[in-house]
C-alpha cells in the first residue's frame, strides 16, 4: 500500500482550525449518489459493503383479524353507495387490512458463529507474594476455582499451619510447589471452566522458550549450599527443557514464532462485553419508541382492554309449579348506583307453565333460549352484585300473589285454587308481565372473584317500590324483606381461553364468532368449575352470549369493528292527569322509518325470553293499579346502518283491563284500552337524539303523518313531559359528541369549512380516541383534496391545525410511564396510515405545515391553537407519516426499488421537500440554543434525528447526509468549555442517525490508498458519517466540560460494538474496511495530543476505558500493512511517533487488570441517558434492557495488552535502525518505557510469558542501550524482574529469573562485568515490601543454578565470555562465582527487608527505627545501599514528625557522599564540618568494590539535595544553629559553581535563622528525655535493658507511660504490663514471673564539671548530650522523705555512647553511676537552682512572671525554705564540713543579690500610677529587707569575713 500521510506536512493544513480541530465541510452531494453506480462500486469485490440491497423495503399487507364478518360487513339492505360518507369511512377502516412497511434489514442479525469467550482458556492472574508470610510454597489452587469465592475458602482460624499466617492469596498450604504448577493463582471472575486437556496452568510454548527436542545431558549440579550460595532448596537441582528453551538465543525466526503464539486464542474486542439490549431495530425502538410494542398488529386490538370476565350458567328455577316465570340477570355497581351490563333474559318453565301461555308463546330462537352468558367487568370491586329478577304474568296485587309462595301450605284445596287462578289470568293476560321478585349476590370480595362459590340464589325477595340498587342497599342494611320460597340454581367460573372451543360464542350483537378470541382474558388460571367436554360437532355446542358491558369509565381505545346498538330505558310515566283514570299501563315500543300508522315497526328489537331473535315491537312491565309507574325495563334495539331524519321511536300507551268481570265502558273481551302515544325522532341534525328524553303524551287517536301531520295534538296535562326515558348507545359509526357530529355532518355534505375544523379541538378526549383512526384518515384526505383542488398548499393550514389538535388529545391521554410515544399513534402510523395515492404531495404538505406552524409559534406564541412546546412532543408522529407517505409513493410491486435516486421520476417532486428539510434543521438548532421547553425540544430533536435517518432509505442520500452535517456544524458551543445542553442534544441526534442498518454502505468503505497528497476533505467525502462521529468524539474530549464526554464516548462505543457483533461483517477483511472509515479518529488523537492532555489526566477510569476500547478496536481491525505504512510515513524523528507510543502507553495503563473493577452499568443510549437527566424518562427497573456489561474483564485486559505488544513489535521492527543508532533518543525512551509499563501492571501469567519473549528479543537487539548508555533502563527493568521473581506462579518466576540471568550474560559480554547491574539489583530489592522470602529466594537460587549449568555443561553459543583464548574458562568461572555472590548478597538484603516488613505494622516506632538503623549500619561497606537505607529511615522519621532525627539521617548520607567526592573526585569539601553538627558521624566511602558509588546520589547534586533536606528538617526542629553550620558546606560549592541564585537564597535563609535565634534566645523549647527500663521475660532480648528516649518538647511523663503501656498491652495482654511507679533500683526477685514491667523516669541533661567547653546558651545545653541524670530522695533512717536536716538525695547519671540528637530517638544506656548527696549539699543545690530561676527572669524581663517569682522568693511567710536552710545549717555551722558551709553561704549571698536585681527590675518595669503596683512593690521591698536582716545574722556567724549586705534596695 502507498504511504499514509495525513496533515503531516509542516505547512498549515487549510482544513483545520487554529485550535487543531478540523473545519466541518459539507459532503459533495452531486457525486454521492453516482458513486454507488460507478464502476468503482460495481467492480468492488466486497460488493455488499458499498451497495444497498434491492429488497431493503417491502410493503406488506397483514390480514386483519375479525371475530365475525359482521364486524366489518355492511348489513343489508345498505350498500356502500347508500351509506353516509362518514359511516362509509368507518366501514372502510373496519374492513381495512393492516399495511406495514417492512425494513428488511432493520432487524439486527447478531453474529453468534464467531468465537466467544467461552472458547478461550481461562486466564490466571498470579499474585505477588510480597504480603505473604508462609515459609513453604503452597500447593496449587484448583484451576477452575476463584480465590474470591467465599464459599470455597476454609475458615483460616481452624487451619493449623504453624504460628505463621497463611498467604492472603492462597487456599491450601502444604506441599512445596512443583516446577510445572501455577501457585495459588487467582482466576478471573466469571471465567469459564477450562476444558479437559487445555493445559491450563502448564508452561506455554513460546519462541525463545520452546521445548527443545534434544536431550539435555544429565548433570548433577553442585549444591549451592555447599558452595555458600543461597537457596539450597532441593527444588532447583537441574534445568528442564522449558528453562533451557527460555535461554535460547533470539533470532528473526524467534520473533516470527512469538507472533504466532500471540495470535492464538484471540477473539474480537467487543466479544468481551455482553450487550444486554434488544438489537432490533436499534435506536428507533430504544430511543424514540418508534415501533409499537405489539409486533402482531391484531394483538393491538385489545390494547388498553384487559377486563375481568366470568361465565354464568343458569340451571333450574325451583318454585311451586303454579305459573310461568320470566327471569333476568344483570350486573349492578352499588357504589355508582349504575347498571354495568346489559340484561340477560331467560326462562325455565316446565311444560305445565308453558301450556298456560301457549296462546302467547312464539317459536323461540336458540340464541334467545341460551342458558350461558359471559359477563365483563372493567375492574373487580366489592360493590358489584349479580342481580336476579323475576317477572310473572300480570295477575293483580303482588302481595296477594306472594302469599302463595310465602306460606308453607300444602293443603290440596289451596294448591287447586292457586292453579285455577293462574290458568284464568294466564289465558287472559299471558302477553303481559309484572315485576315479582329479586335476589342479589356479590361477585367479588376483597377484590377476589367469589361468585364461583355460589350455587344458587336463595333469598328471593318480593319486589318493592324502590329500584333494584336501592332495594339491595336497604336489605343489606336492615335485612328486612318478604322472602319467598324457592331458589335459582346456577354455576359461575372465571373465563379463560381454554374454554373457547366448548361454546358457540355470540357477541353482544348476536353474531356468531367464527374464530376464537385472539386476545382473550389475560388470566390463564383454571376456573373453579368447567363445562363438560366439548361436543363432537359445532352445531351441538351450546351458545355462550357475550353481554354488553356498560363500564363506569369508558375504555380508552379506538373502535375497531362495527357495533350499532341502542338500549332504551323507560323511566317514569305520570298518568295521574288522564281523564280516564288509567292505572294498569303498558307501553309498546317500536322503531319506525315512516309515520304510516299501518306500517309495522322495523324488525330490529332484540328478543327476550325464548322469543324470536328480532321483533318489531316490545312491551314494558305493568305495575298493577299504578298511575305513575317507574319502569325497570331494558329494550335493546339494533340501529339501522343508515339513519335518516325519518327514523323515530314510537311509544304507544295502553291501559290493561285485568278483571273481566268488572263493569267498564269496554267490552268484556277487550283487554287493552288505547291511552295515547309519543314519539322521539332518532336522528336530528346529523346526530343521534339519545339524550335523556322528557316527552309529552298525545291522547288523540294516532293517524298517519303523526310526526308532522296537520292534526291538532291533545297532550296530557297541556303538553307537560309526563313520560321520561333514558338511553344507552353503543355505536361505532354514530358518535354522540356534538362536535364530532357536526364534523361528520359537514363531511357528509362535502362542505367542510374552517369552523368545522376548529371543532376538532372541542371533541371530548374519549371520543377523540375512539374515533381517532377514522377521523385522522378523514383529515388527511381533506388535506390532500384541498391541495389538489386549490393547486397550492396554502389552504391546508386549518386542516393541519385540526390534525394537530386531534393528535395532541390522544397523545396527552394515552401514555405509559415508561414510554415517550403514544402507543395508539405508533400503531396508526405503523399499520393504518396508507397515504393518499401516487399523485399526492401529502409528505410535502405535512412537513411544510409543521415547519410553518413551529416558526409561527415561536414568533407569535399567543396566536396559536396550542402551546408551542406541545407540538414538539408529537413531531415523531408527523415525521413518521411523512416517511411512510414517501415510501408508499415510491413503492412498486410492494417494494421500493433501489435505483439511482438522482434520476428516478419521483425525484422531481421529492426535491421540493429538501429546502423545507434544511429550514427544519436550522429551526431545530435555534430551538435548542434558546434553552426553552427543554424536555419537549429534546423530544423534537430525537424525532428529527430519526426522521433524517429514515430519509437515508428513500431520498437522495447526499441530501440526508448534508442535513446531518448542517445540524452538527451549527450545534457548536460558543466557547471551548463546551455546553452540556448542546452536546446532549447533538450526540443524541447523532446516535440515532448512526444507528442506521446500512450505516456501513453509507460510508462507502471501498479500498483505497492513503497518499502523501491525501486531504481531509477527500476522506470526509468518502466516509461522511464515520468521520463526523470521530470528529465529534475527539472534540468532546478536548473540551473542559466533563459532563459531555460520557455522552460522546457512548456514541462511539455502541456504534463500534454493533459493527463488531454484526453478522454481515464477521470476517476480518470486511472489518478492516469498516475500521478504515474511522481512520480519522487515530489521526485526530495524534494531532490533538496536547488538547487531550486534560482528559488524559483527569477523566475517570471507566470513561477512559469506554473510549479507548474503540481505539483498540480500530488498531485490531485496521489492516496492519496500512498501519505500518502510516507510521513509517511520519518519519523517524517525527514527534507524532512518540505521541503514538504515548497513546499505546495510555491504553496499557487503562486496561490494567483490576480484580475489583466494576464496569459501570451504562444506559444503552445517549438519548435515554439524557432524557433521564431531563426528567423525561424514568423506566422501571424491570424495563431497563438498554445496558451493556463487561463480563470478561481479565480476558479483555489480556487481549488489549497483547494487541499493544503486537503493534510494538511491528513498530520496533520498522524502526530498529533508528532505535539502535543512538544510545539515547526520545523514541527509545518511549519504547522501553512502554515495555516497562507492561511489566509493572497486573498481568496474566499468559501475557507475562508473551512479554518476556518480547523482552528477550529486545535485549538481544539493543544491548548497548541497556548496559552501556547513561540511562536507568537496566535498573528499572531489574526492579520489575525481581518483583516477578516473587510471584506465586512458578511460570512467571521462571520467566523472570531466566531473563535476569540472560541480562547478566548480556551485560558481561557487553562490558566485561556486571557490577552496575549488581548495585542496581541490590537497590531495587531493598525497596521491596516483602513478608517472606520463599519465592524470590528460590528465584535467586535459580540464578546460581543457571551459572553453574553454563559453566559445567557446555559452551553456550551466547557465552558471556565469548573470547576463545585460554582464559575463557577462567572468565566463565569468574562469571559463575560473581552470579553466586550476587545471589548471596540479594538473599541477605532480602532477609533485612523482610525483618522490617514483619515488624513495621506490629512493633513500636522505636523498635522499627532501631531495625532500620541496624540495617543501614550493616551496609557501611556498601555505600549505595547505606544511602538508600538512610533515606528509608529518614522517611520513616518524617511520617512520625521527628524532623531532627530525619535531618541527621540526611546529614550522615550527605557526609558519606562528601567523603566520596573529596577523596575520589577531588572536590574540595570540608568534611569536618559534618562533625560540628553530628560529632559521631564517621562516614567513609569504599569505591573499590565493583559497581559501588554508581547511583545518581554520588554527585554534587545528590549531596546538595540531601543537605537541603537536612536543613529543612533542622529548621522544623528549631535547630537553627546547626542549619547555619550546614550552609558552611553548601555556600563554598555555590560560590565555586557561580550559582548566585542558590547563594542568595542560602544567605536569606541564614538571615532568617539568626533572626529566629535572637528572637527566641531564651524562649525556645527543646526535647525532653526519659529513661525507660524493660523488665520481664516478655521483652525477650530487651529484658533488663535501659534506654534513653528523646521525646518532643513539653512531652509529659504520664503521656509516655500511657503510650508504652497501651502499646505493650496489645502485644502481651492488658493484665500483663505493669508500670513501676518509682525510680529506685529494680529488685528482680519481687517481679512476678511472666509479666512485663516498665520503669519510666524523667531525665535532665547532666554536664560534668570536667567539660572542656562551657555551655553558655540554651541551645548548647540541649544538644550534643550524652549524660543525663535523675534524683532519688532518701534518708539514713530508711525513709524516702524527712526534714531538711535529714533529707539526702541519690543522683543517678546515665551515659550513652552517641550524643543526642541522632538518627534514632532512643539509645541504650551503656553505663551509669550513682552519687549520694548529703542534706547540706542538697540544700546548696536547691538554693543554686533558685538563683538560676531568678536570673532567668532578669533576662526575660516579663513583668507578670517576674512578680510571681519575686513574691515566692522575698516573702518570708511563703519562703520559709531559704530561711529554714539558714537556721539549720548556718545556725549549727560547726556540725557540718567547713567547705560546704562556705559554699552554702556563697549560694545564699547569690540568692540575695538575685532578689535585689529582680526587685530593682520590678521597679523599672512597673507603672506606679497604678496603686496596686505601687503597693506590691512596697510590700516586696519590706519583705526583702526583712529577709536580708535575718539572713545576715546567720551569715556573719558562719562566715567570719563576710561581704557587706546592704539593705538599701
Amino acid at each position: 500500500r502507498e504511504s499514509c500521510k495525513m496533515s503531516s506536512a509542516s505547512t498549515p493544513d487549510p482544513n483545520t482550525n487554529t485550535d487543531g480541530s478540523p473545519t466541518p465541510e459539507s459532503v459533495d452531494t452531486h457525486i454521492f449518489e453516482d458513486r454507488y453506480y460507478s464502476p468503482e462500486c460495481l467492480e468492488e469485490p466486497l460488493r455488499d459493503l458499498v451497495s444497498f440491497p434491492s429488497d431493503d423495503i417491502l410493503i406488506e399487507t397483514i390480514p386483519r383479524f375479525h371475530r365475525s364478518p359482521a364486524e366489518f360487513s355492511i348489513p343489508p339492505p345498505d350498500t356502500p353507495q347508500t351509506l353516509l360518507p362518514s359511516v362509509k369511512e368507518c366501514f372502510n377502516f373496519f374492513a381495512q387490512d393492516w399495511l406495514t412497511v417492512r425494513y428488511q434489514y432493520s432487524k439486527f442479525t447478531r453474529d453468534d458463529a464467531s468465537p466467544t469467550v467461552n472458547s478461550l482458556t481461562p486466564l490466571l492472574y498470579p499474585d505477588n507474594a510480597s504480603s505473604t508470610s508462609q515459609k513453604s510454597e503452597p500447593a496449587p489452587a484448583p484451576l477452575n476455582q476463584s480465590i474470591t469465592d467465599k464459599s470455597s475458602t476454609p475458615d483460616m482460624a481452624k487451619v493449623n499451619v504453624s504460628s505463621k499466617t497463611l498467604p492472603r492469596n492462597n487456599i491450601i498450604a502444604g506441599k512445596k510447589e512443583r516446577p510445572n504448577s501455577s501457585m495459588a493463582i487467582k482466576t478471573e471472575p466469571n471465567a469459564v471452566e477450562p476444558p479437559a486437556g487445555s493445559g491450563v496452568g502448564t508452561r506455554p510454548t513460546f519462541a525463545g522458550g520452546l521445548n527443545r527436542s534434544n536431550t539435555v545431558k544429565e548433570n548433577t549440579l553442585r549444591s549451592i549450599a555447599q558452595s555458600g550460595g543461597a537457596g539450597s532448596d532441593s527444588v532447583l537441582r537441574q534445568l528442564d527443557s522449558y528453562q533451557l528453551g527460555l535461554m535460547e538465543k533470539c533470532t528473526p525466526e524467534t520473533d516470527r514464532r512469538n507472533a504466532e503464539e500471540r495470535a492464538k486464542d484471540r477473539i474480537s474486542i467487543f466479544r468481551y462485553y455482553e450487550p444486554d439490549y434488544d438489537w432490533d431495530p436499534g435506536n428507533a425502538t430504544l430511543l424514540c419508541f418508534r415501533s409499537n410494542k405489539f409486533s402482531d398488529p391484531n394483538a393491538f386490538l385489545k390494547y388498553n382492554y384487559s377486563p375481568f370476565q366470568f361465565v354464568v350458567n343458569v340451571k333450574k328455577l325451583d318454585l311451586p309449579p303454579f305459573e310461568p316465570f320470566f327471569s333476568s340477570l344483570g350486573l349492578y355497581d352499588l357504589a355508582t348506583k349504575r347498571k354495568i351490563s346489559e340484561t340477560y333474559f331467560f326462562e325455565d318453565n316446565d311444560m305445565h307453565a308453558q301450556e298456560l301461555i301457549k296462546d302467547y308463546r312464539e317459536e323461540g330462537d336458540p340464541v334467545t333460549m341460551s342458558k350461558s352468558v359471559l359477563f365483563t367487568v372493567q375492574k373487580p370491586s366489592d360493590t358489584i352484585y349479580l342481580v336476579f329478577q323475576m317477572e310473572k304474568v300480570l295477575s293483580g296485587d303482588l302481595e296477594a300473589a306472594a302469599e302463595y309462595y310465602a306460606k308453607s301450605n300444602t293443603k290440596k284445596e289451596f294448591s287447586d285454587k292457586m292453579k285455577l287462578d293462574a290458568r284464568n289470568y294466564c289465558q287472559r293476560l299471558g302477553a303481559f308481565r309484572q315485576p315479582f321478585a329479586w335476589a342479589a349476590v356479590p361477585v367479588f370480595e376483597a377484590g377476589k372473584f367469589v361468585l364461583d362459590r355460589v350455587d344458587s340464589f336463595k333469598n328471593i325477595l318480593l319486589f318493592g317500590k324502590e329500584g333494584v340498587v336501592d332495594s339491595i342497599l336497604e336489605y343489606n342494611k336492615s335485612k328486612k324483606g318478604k322472602i319467598l320460597t324457592g331458589s335459582l340454581s346456577m354455576s359461575a367460573f372465571e373465563w379463560n381461553s381454554s374454554m373457547e372451543d366448548n361454546y358457540r360464542i355470540l357477541d353482544a350483537s348476536w353474531n356468531i364468532l367464527s374464530h376464537v378470541d385472539y386476545a382473550s382474558s389475560q388470566r390463564e388460571k383454571g376456573s373453579s368449575e368447567t363445562a363438560a367436554g366439548p361436543p363432537t360437532t359445532v352445531d351441538q355446542k351450546p351458545y355462550l352470549r357475550e353481554l354488553q358491558e356498560f363500564p363506569n369509565t369508558p375504555y380508552l381505545h379506538p373502535f375497531w369493528s362495527y357495533v350499532n346498538n341502542l338500549y332504551v330505558y323507560p323511566a317514569s310515566l305520570n298518568f295521574a292527569g288522564h281523564n280516564r283514570k288509567f292505572r294498569n299501563i303498558v307501553i309498546k315500543i317500536r322503531l319506525k322509518d315512516t309515520d304510516d300508522v299501518e306500517s309495522p315497526g322495523l324488525p330490529v328489537i332484540y328478543g327476550k325470553w325464548s322469543q324470536a331473535k328480532f321483533k318489531t315491537e316490545a312491551s314494558t312491565q305493568v305495575f298493577y293499579h299504578n298511575r305513575t309507574p317507574s319502569f325497570q325495563d331494558e329494550i335493546k334495539i339494533l340501529l339501522p346502518t343508515t339513519l335518516t331524519p325519518k327514523h323515530h321511536l314510537l311509544f304507544t300507551f295502553y291501559h290493561l283491563v285485568c278483571d273481566s268481570k268488572k263493569k267498564t265502558k269496554t267490552s268484556a273481551d277487550e283487554k287493552e284500552v288505547y291511552a295515547g302515544y309519543a314519539f322521539l325522532p332518532l336522528f336530528v341534525d346529523g346526530r343521534l337524539n339519545t339524550i335523556p328524553a322528557h316527552l309529552p303524551v298525545n291522547t288523540n287517536k294516532m293517524e298517519s303523518g303523526y310526526t308532522s301531520g296537520p292534526q291538532k295534538p291533545a297532550y296530557l296535562e297541556s303538553g307537560k313531559p309526563v313520560f321520561q326515558l333514558n338511553f344507552q348507545v353503543i355505536s361505532t359509526v354514530y358518535p354522540l359528541d356534538p362536535n364530532l357530529c357536526d364534523i361528520f355532518r359537514a363531511y357528509n355534505s362535502n362542505d367542510m369549512k374552517k369552523p368545522d375544523f376548529e371543532k376538532v379541538k372541542n371533541i371530548s378526549t374519549t371520543v377523540a380516541i375512539q374515533y381517532f383512526p377514522i377521523l385522522c384518515n378523514l383529515l388527511l384526505k381533506q388535506i390532500a383534496m384541498e391541495n389538489a383542488r386549490a393547486g397550492n398548499s396554502k389552504g391546508t393550514h386549518e386542516m393541519f391545525l385540526a390534525l394537530l389538535s386531534l393528535i395532541l388529545k390522544v397523545k396527552q391521554t394515552l401514555i405509559e410511564p415508561s414510554q415517550i410515544h403514544n402507543p395508539l399513534l405508533s400503531f396508526y402510523v405503523q399499520y393504518v396510515f396508507v397515504g393518499e395515492g401516487k399523485g399526492s404531495d401529502l409528505y410535502f404538505l405535512l412537513l411544510k405545515d409543521f415547519f410553518v406552524y413551529c416558526s409561527f409559534a415561536r414568533a407569535e406564541p399567543t396566536k396559536v391553537v396550542t402551546e408551542e412546546h406541545e407540538i414538539y412532543g408529537i413531531s415523531w408522529f408527523l415525521f413518521d407519516m411523512i416517511i411512510r407517505s414517501i415510501t408508499l409513493t415510491l413503492a412498486k410491486d410492494n417494494r421500493v426499488p433501489d435505483v439511482n435516486r438522482k434520476t428516478r421520476p419521483e425525484e422531481e417532486k421529492l426535491v421540493t421537500l429538501y429546502p423545507v428539510l434544511d429550514k427544519m434543521v436550522l429551526l431545530l438548532v435555534s430551538l435548542i440554543k434558546e434553552r426553552k421547553n427543554t424536555i419537549n425540544v429534546f423530544a423534537l430533536n430525537n424525532s428529527a434525528s430519526l426522521f433524517v435517518r429514515d430519509l437515508f432509505t428513500i431520498i437522495h442520500r447526499g441530501t440526508a447526509i448534508q442535513s446531518v452535517e448542517k445540524y452538527s456544524k451549527n450545534m457548536t458551543a460558543p466557547d471551548a468549555q463546551g455546553d452540556l445542553n448542546i452536546d446532549t442534544f447533538k450526540y443524541s441526534f447523532l446516535e440515532i442517525v448512526t444507528d442506521y442498518e446500512h450505516f456501513v454502505p453509507i460510508n462507502f468503505p471501498v479500498a483505497h490508498s492513503y497518499t502523501s497528497d491525501f486531504h481531509y476533505s477527500t476522506f470526509r467525502n468518502k466516509h461522511p458519517l464515520s468521520t463526523l462521529v470521530a470528529e465529534e468524539v475527539v472534540n468532546s474530549l478536548c473540551t473542559a466540560n466533563k459532563a459531555s464526554r460520557p455522552i460522546a464516548i457512548n456514541l462511539l462505543f455502541y456504534l463500534l460494538m454493533k459493527h463488531d457483533y454484526d453478522e454481515r461483517y464477521r470476517d476480518q477483511e470486511r472489518r478492516a474496511r469498516i475500521a478504515q472509515t474511522y481512520f480519522l479518529l487515530l489521526h485526530r488523537l495524534i494531532e490533538d495530543h496536547s488538547r487531550l492532555a486534560n482528559w488524559r489526566e483527569k477523566s475517570e477510569l471507566h470513561e477512559k476505558r469506554e473510549f479507548l476500547i474503540g481505539v483498540v478496536w480500530l488498531f485490531k481491525n485496521l489492516d496492519r500493512l496500512l498501519l505500518r505504512s502510516w507510521w513509517r510515513s511520519l518519519g523517524a524523528s517525527n514527534p507524532r511517533q512518540v505521541i503514538l507510543l504515548d497513546l499505546w502507553g495510555l491504553i496499557v495503563n487503562v486496561f490494567e487488570y483490576k480484580a475489583d473493577f466494576k464496569h459501570q452499568r451504562r444506559n444503552r443510549t445517549t438519548v435515554t441517558m439524557a432524557m433521564s437527566a431531563y426528567g423525561a424518562y424514568q423506566p422501571k427497573e424491570k424495563e431497563r434492557p438498554h445496558e451493556t456489561f463487561l463480563i470478561h474483564n481479565g480476558l479483555l485486559c489480556y487481549e488489549v495488552n497483547v494487541l499493544i505488544l503486537d503493534l510494538l513489535e511491528d513498530f520496533i521492527s520498522d524502526f530498529r535502525h533508528e532505535l539502535g543508532s543512538s544510545e539515547s533518543s526520545e523514541m527509545m525512551d518511549k519504547v522501553f518505557g512502554l515495555l516497562l509499563n507492561m511489566m509493572k501492571k497486573n498481568q496474566s501469567e499468559k501475557f507475562l510469558s508473551h512479554l518476556y519473549a518480547t523482552l528477550r528479543s529486545f535485549a538481544s537487539k539493543f544491548p548497548s542501550h541497556l548496559f552501556q548508555a547513561n540511562n536507568s533502563y537496566c535498573g528499572n527493568l531489574i526492579a520489575e524482574i525481581l518483583r516477578h521473581c516473587n510471584f506465586t506462579s512458578d511460570i512467571v518466576r521462571t520467566e523472570a529469573s531466566t531473563f535476569f540471568y540472560l541480562l547478566l550474560k548480556h551485560n558481561q559480554r557487553a562490558i566485561g562485568n556486571f557490577g552496575r547491574m549488581r548495585i542496581q539489583s541490590i537497590t531495587a530489592l531493598s525497596k521491596f515490601k516483602l513478608m517472606e522470602d520463599v519465592y524470590v529466594k528460590n528465584s535467586f537460587a535459580r540464578l546460581a543454578q543457571y551459572a553453574f549449568h553454563d559453566y559445567g555443561v557446555f559452551h553456550t553459543p551466547d557465552d558471556p565470555c565469548d573470547n576463545k583464548d585460554s582464559g575463557s574458562s577462567y572468565q566463565r568461572a569468574k562469571f559463575a562465582r560473581g552470579v553466586q555472590d550476587l545471589s548471596v548478597t540479594l538473599s541477605k538484603i532480602l532477609q533485612d527487608t523482610i525483618r522490617i516488613n514483619l515488624i513495621i505494622n506490629e512493633s513500636d516506632y522505636e523498635t522499627v527505627a532501631d531495625l532500620y538503623y541496624q540495617i543501614a549500619n550493616g551496609y557501611s561497606h556498601t555505600p549505595d545501599l547505606r544511602i538508600e537505607k538512610l533515606k528509608e529511615l529518614s522517611h520513616f522519621h518524617l511520617k512520625e514528625n521527628n524532623d531532627a532525627e530525619a535531618a541527621f539521617c540526611f546529614i550522615h548520607a550527605a557526609h558519606l557522599i562528601a567523603d566520596y567526592l573529596s577523596t575520589e573526585k577531588g572536590i574540595p569539601i570540608d568534611t569536618q564540618l559534618f562533625k560540628t553538627v553530628s560529632p559521631s558521624s564517621a562516614e567513609f566511602a569504599d569505591p573499590d568494590s565493583e559497581g559501588t558509588c554508581q547511583t545518581s546520589d554520588f554527585s554534587q547534586k545528590g549531596m546538595k539535595e540531601l543537605l537541603k533536606k537536612a536543613i529543612n528538617g533542622l529548621e522544623q526542629a528549631e535547630m537553627f544553629e546547626y542549619g547555619a553550620q550546614l550552609y558552611k558546606i553548601l555556600t563554598p560549592l555555590f560560590e565555586k559553581d557561580h550559582n548566585y541564585r542558590e547563594l542568595s537564597q542560602a544567605h536569606l535563609k541564614l538571615n532568617v535563622f539568626w533572626d529566629k535565634v535572637l528572637a527566641g534566645a531564651n524562649q525556645r523549647l527543646f526535647a525532653t528525655f526519659f529513661r525507660v527500663g524493660f523488665w520481664g521475660e516478655p521483652f525477650e532480648e530487651n529484658d533488663g535493658k535501659e534506654y534513653i528516649y528523646r521525646m518532643p518538647k513539653l512531652y509529659h511523663l504520664f503521656e509516655l507511660s500511657q503510650k508504652l503501656k497501651d502499646r505493650y498491652s496489645k502485644l502481651f495482654g492488658e493484665d500483663m504490663v505493669v508500670v513501676i511507679q518509682d525510680s529506685h533500683p529494680v529488685d528482680r526477685s519481687k517481679l512476678e514471673k511472666g509479666k512485663a514491667y516498665l520503669q519510666i523516669t524523667h531525665l535532665e541533661p547532666y554536664f560534668s564539671p570536667d567539660d572542656p567547653k562551657p555551655r553558655t546558651t540554651e541551645f548548647e545545653k540541649n544538644v550534643n548530650l550524652d549524660q543525663f541524670t535523675f534524683m532519688t530522695p532518701f534518708t539514713k533512717t530508711g525513709k524516702t522523705h524527712g526534714s531538711i536536716a535529714e533529707q539526702c538525695k541519690r543522683k543517678t547519671i546515665c551515659c550513652i555512647d552517641i550524643p543526642f540528637p541522632y538518627m534514632i530517638t532512643r539509645l541504650p544506656v551503656t553505663r551509669k553511676y550513682i552519687v549520694e548527696i548529703s542534706p547540706i549539699e542538697s540544700s546548696i543545690e536547691t538554693i543554686e537552682q533558685r538563683v538560676e530561676t531568678l536570673m532567668s527572669e532578669v533576662q526575660k524581663k516579663n513583668l507578670k512572671t517576674l512578680q510571681q517569682v519575686l513574691q515566692g522568693s522575698v516573702r518570708l511567710q511563703v519562703n520559709a525554705g531559704a530561711m529554714e536552710i539558714c537556721r539549720i545549717f548556718l545556725g549549727e555551722a560547726s556540725n557540718f564540713p567547713q567547705d560546704q558551709v562556705l559554699k552554702l553561704c556563697s549560694a545564699l549571698k547569690g540568692f540575695l543579690k538575685a532578689c535585689e536585681q529582680l526587685l530593682q527590675l520590678n521597679k523599672d518595669l512597673a507603672s506606679f500610677d497604678d496603686p496596686a503596683q505601687e503597693s506590691f512593690h512596697q510590700e516586696m521591698t519590706t519583705g526583702y529587707n526583712e529577709l536580708v536582716a535575718e539572713m545576715s545574722s546567720f551569715l556573719k556567724k558562719a562566715e567570719p569575713v563576710s561581704d557587706d549586705l546592704t539593705t538599701s534596695a
